[in-house]
């Protein structure tokens, strides 16, 4: 039995050599796991490979949904008792355990104890401190914290550099390597690699937008040197990267009217198509940033 996944096998993914040998024994020779790290850093993915590559009996849950004592008695109760269909060992996963009560996280403990002989429990959890001590102690916790150790870092560089090649896409040791160390997730990281290519087609490192969520205030204000500073510093950036930032910087912002926040959207999507076409890409960012700046943000009712 197969559950869907992006990532085919365990082997496409990027782990330490020390979790990996975990994850990749006989499904009888892994111990009931409780994989802990911020969103991104693959918890549920490895979830769904080990599904995939014992090709067994399992039962997926957001922990966060189906967190009720009943889910435990009517549902996986049954399913952890029933014998198996292709007598292997079965898989349950309860993504995103640590959104679950105190009450869940103890009534699970028995069943636990009862019938991990039959299952493989896989738990995921963004924060180690939400769950129960008495939980802890009986998985094996696999932390995919964003610390980049050396082990890591060249995975993730032979991964890069062959996306990169790929699509004959030039960059430096250096600018791979910035990229590597930035705060962002592995996810976002691969999912987001192809931002960071200039007009050259050179892969120009991570790009730091944080300071684009600045951005609104300026253009609601019309304070031109603001606007001024903020082309000098953002206007050679990578049009998807500069404008991805600067469409998320409305739709967070609960201060802006419906009509307002339409008509910015469609201002931004014009442009960054034509940034992406033509070779003039400051010329239009300075059109991008007028024509925002002439759309008035206040008049309508607050979304």
């Amino acid at each position: 039995m197969k559950i869907e996944s992006h990532v085919l096998t365990l082997d496409d993914l990027i782990l330490q050599k020390t979790n990996r040998d975990i994850l990749t024994a006989e499904i009888q020779n892994i111990p009931n796991l409780l994989l802990v790290g911020m969103s991104g850093e693959g918890k549920t993915t490895i979830a769904k490979c080990l599904i995939n590559k014992h090709d067994t009996e399992f039962k997926f849950y957001n922990a966060s949904a189906a967190r009720g004592i009943d889910v435990l008695r009517d549902e996986i109760y049954g399913f952890a008792t029933r014998k198996s269909f292709v007598g292997k060992k079965k898989i349950i996963v309860l993504d995103e355990f640590d959104n679950t009560t105190n009450e869940f996280q103890m009534a699970l403990r028995s069943f636990v104890d009862t019938y991990s002989k039959n299952v493989l429990f896989i738990l995921t959890a963004n924060y180690i401190q939400r769950i129960l001590p008495e939980i802890q102690d009986r998985f094996k916790i696999l932390n995919f914290s964003s610390d980049r150790g050396p082990e890591i870092i060249e995975q993730l560089r032979k991964k890069f550099t062959g996306m990169l090649d790929e699509r004959k896409i030039k960059y430096t040791d250096e600018a791979i390597l910035s990229y590597i160390k930035a705060p962002t997730s592995i996810r976002n990281k691969v999912s987001e690699l192809l931002i960071c290519v200039d007009d050259n087609n050179n892969f120009v490192g991570y790009i730091d937008t944080t300071g684009v969520d600045e951005f609104i205030n300026i253009i609601k204000t019309r304070d031109f040197n603001k606007i001024k500073s903020f082309f000098s510093k953002y206007g050679k950036f990578p049009p998807v990267a500069l404008y991805n930032a600067m469409f998320s910087s409305f739709m967070i912002d609960d201060t802006v009217s419906t009509s307002a926040l339409i008509k910015a959207v469609d201002v931004i999507k014009r442009h960054y198509v034509d940034a992406t076409n033509y070779s003039d890409r400051m010329l239009i960012f300075i059109n991008c940033l007028l024509q925002l700046c002439a759309i008035d943000y206040n008049t309508e009712e607050i979304i």
